[in-house]
């Protein structure tokens, strides 16, 4: 078994919900997996926001991937934010 390994994982930590998404790419193939994507959450203005969605996105134009599927594995329950 060759040491080579096609996947590349990269992960992207959002402060706010101290939640982890990932990008899973297949160099072979230029092929990747969302995980775990979030939306930035406002708590005070009940607001979303997608700059750490749009970080992810720009990030797979700079490897010239193709998104193949998203997952979503965490419920938010699991995420709190840190505390004031």
């Amino acid at each position: 078994m060759s040491g080579d390994c096609p996947m590349q994982i990269e992960g992207f930590f959002n402060p706010v919900t101290r939640a982890v998404g990932y990008l899973v790419l297949d160099t072979r193939t230029s092929r990747c997996a969302l995980v775990d994507s979030v939306l930035d959450f406002d708590p005070k203005s009940g607001r979303t926001h997608t700059t750490s969605a749009d970080k992810l996105i720009a990030r797979v134009r700079e490897l010239d991937a193709h998104v193949e599927w998203t997952l979503e594995l965490f419920t938010p329950i699991t995420c709190r934010p840190p505390r004031t």
